[in-house]
C-alpha cells in the first residue's frame, strides 16, 4: 500500500511545474454552478477542449435588469459603497463600448451571475465576453492563451493558488483597492506577495466556500434519531456525538453509511493539512498532531463501515444520513439540487472536543484576478467592482431556501484563517482521490509511520509551491 501511495504521490509531483511549464489543472466539481432563470445571450462552447484559444461568447446587455428585475437590487442588507473612489457604479466614458473578456467554465446564463453581467453592461456601457475554459484544464488553457497573446482580462482562481501567481498582474493595476471593506481579506492576505496583491473576492457568503454538514431530515425524523441540529441546540455537537449519530442513523434507517466526506475541507477546518501556508510561504504540516488526529478519526470511521469519502451521490440517493461538503450545497443548483428542500438540513461541523469554544470553519478560496497580457485592464477593474458587489444580486435567486441563505451568512461569523484553508489539491501533493484511497486503505494505528515514509515527497511539494510564489517577487 505504501509503495503504491508513494508512486501516486511522485507522479502527482512530477506533473506540478512552475508557470513556465504546463499546469495540470484541478478537476473538481466545487462551484461548478449551473443555475438561474434569467435568459441572456447563450454562451457557446464548441466542446473542443484541445483548442488552447478557448471559445469567446458575447453576453449582451439585454434589458439591463438585475436578478431582482430592475437595476435596483433586493439585497439591501448592506450599504453600497458607491461614494468611494472605486465605485462599482462608475461609468468611465472612455471605457464605454469596450469589451472585457472573462475566462470561466461556468455557464453564466444559468446562474445568478448572468443578470448581474447584464446590469453591468447597462450601467457602464462595457460589454462582457465569456471565454469558455473547461475547469479541469483551466490552468493549461490559460497558460496557452496568455503565451499566444490572447489573454482574457479576468480569471477565476478556484482553489488554484499558487499555480495562478505567474499568470496574474497586481490587482491595483486595474484601479482596485484590495483593502476595500467589500473584499474578503483572507483572499487578500493569501495573495499578497512582496507588497503586491493579486486576487480579490467578495466578503459575502455566496462567494465563499466553507465546510458544512448536511443531513437528511426525513431519515432522521422517520427513524426517531436525534439530528445534528438538535445536538447543536444542546451545545453537544462534537466528534463523540457525531460518531454516535452516524452509527445510529445507519442502523435505524437500514442505510449503507452514516456520513460521506469531502475530506479536504473537513481536515482543513480543524487546522490540519499535508501542506500549509503562513506569512507568504508554504510549509509541511505532516508532523503536526492535528493532522494525525483528524486522519485517525476518519480512518477509524471508514474501517468500521460508518464513513465513506468523496461520494456525495450516496447522500443524494438516500444511502447516507449525512454529508460533509462546502457551501455550494446550499445553492439552488448545487450538489443537492435533486433533493427536496424539506428533506435537506444543514448545520456546523462538529467540534473536536465538547469543551471547544467555537465550531470549526474551513474551506478553500475562490477569487478573481487580472491576467497578464489583459487588453482591457481598466474595464476588468470596473467589472470586478460591480461583479463582487452584493448590492447587485438578489439573494433569493441564489439559495435553495431562505433558511439556507441565513445560515450561509451565519457561518461567515466564525473566523477563518489561512491555517484553515485547504491547500493540498492546489499543490497536487496529494489529489483528493489519492487522499481518499490512503484513508480507506491505511490502518488507523500506522498513520505516523506511513506519513514519515512520504515526508521527503511532501517537502518537495512545499518547495515547488514556494518556487511558484517566487515568480511574483
Amino acid at each position: 500500500m505504501t509503495k503504491k501511495l508513494l508512486a501516486l504521490l511522485l507522479t502527482a509531483f512530477l506533473v506540478l511545474t512552475v508557470f513556465a511549464g504546463c499546469g495540470g489543472g484541478s478537476e473538481t466539481d466545487v462551484n461548478s454552478e449551473t443555475q438561474g432563470e434569467t435568459e441572456i445571450v447563450a454562451t457557446e462552447d464548441t466542446g473542443d477542449e484541445g483548442d488552447a484559444q478557448g471559445t469567446d461568447s458575447a453576453v449582451s446587455g439585454g434589458n439591463g435588469s438585475t436578478a431582482s428585475g430592475s437595476t435596483a437590487s433586493k439585497n439591501t442588507g448592506s450599504k453600497s459603497p458607491t461614494a468611494s473612489g472605486t465605485s462599482s457604479t462608475a461609468k468611465p466614458t472612455t471605457l464605454r463600448g469596450t469589451t472585457v473578456k472573462y475566462a470561466t467554465w461556468i455557464d453564466v446564463n444559468k446562474t445568478e451571475y448572468g443578470s448581474v453581467i447584464q446590469a453591468f453592461t447597462k450601467a457602464t456601457g462595457i460589454k462582457v465576453k465569456i471565454v469558455n475554459v473547461p475547469q479541469h484544464e483551466y490552468i493549461t488553457k490559460l497558460t496557452g492563451l496568455i503565451a499566444s497573446g490572447n489573454s482574457p482580462d479576468v480569471i477565476n482562481d478556484n482553489q488554484e493558488f499558487p499555480r495562478t501567481v505567474g499568470m496574474l498582474q497586481p490587482i491595483t493595476e486595474a484601479g482596485i483597492n484590495p483593502k476595500d471593506a467589500r473584499f474578503y481579506q483572507v483572499a487578500t492576505d493569501m495573495s499578497t506577495l512582496n507588497g503586491k496583491t493579486y486576487l480579490v473576492t467578495s466578503n459575502q457568503a455566496s462567494f465563499q466556500s466553507c465546510a458544512l454538514l448536511f443531513y437528511n431530515k426525513k431519515l432522521f425524523t422517520n427513524n426517531g434519531i436525534k439530528s445534528p441540529e438538535q445536538y447543536v441546540k444542546e451545545n453537544n455537537w462534537n466528534w463523540d456525538t457525531f460518531n454516535k449519530t452516524a452509527s445510529d442513523i445507519r442502523s435505524a434507517a437500514g442505510i449503507k453509511l452514516g456520513c460521506v466526506f469531502d475530506t479536504g475541507v473537513f481536515t482543513a477546518s480543524y487546522g490540519a493539512g499535508i501542506v500549509k501556508y503562513k506569512q507568504g510561504q508554504f510549509y509541511s504540516g505532516i508532523d503536526e498532531t492535528v493532522l494525525t488526529d483528524v486522519w485517525r478519526f476518519l480512518q477509524t470511521g471508514v474501517k468500521s463501515g460508518v464513513f465513506d469519502l468523496g461520494q456525495k451521490s450516496q447522500f443524494v440517493e438516500g444511502q447516507s444520513g449525512m454529508c460533509v461538503t462546502d457551501t455550494y450545497g446550499l445553492k439552488n443548483a448545487g450538489y443537492f439540487s435533486a433533493m427536496k428542500n424539506a428533506d435537506l438540513g444543514v448545520t456546523y461541523l462538529p467540534k473536536k472536543n465538547a469543551s471547544d469554544k467555537n465550531y470549526p470553519r474551513g474551506g478553500f478560496v475562490s477569487a478573481y484576478g487580472i491576467a497578464k497580457g489583459a487588453k482591457n485592464v481598466a474595464g476588468a477593474g470596473e467589472f470586478l467592482k460591480f461583479f463582487l458587489d452584493m448590492d447587485n444580486y438578489d439573494i433569493n435567486k441564489i439559495y435553495k431556501t431562505p433558511e439556507f441563505a441565513a445560515f450561509a451568512k451565519e457561518i461567515t461569523k466564525i473566523p477563518i484563517t489561512l491555517n484553515t484553508v485547504y491547500w493540498d489539491d492546489a499543490l497536487q501533493d496529494v489529489t483528493g482521490q489519492t487522499f481518499n484511497k490512503y484513508v480507506k486503505t491505511s490502518d488507523p494505528n500506522q498513520i505516523e509511520a506511513n506519513l514519515a515514509k512520504v515526508k521527503n515527497t511532501v517537502n518537495s511539494a512545499v518547495k515547488k509551491g514556494n518556487d511558484m510564489l517566487a515568480t511574483a517577487k
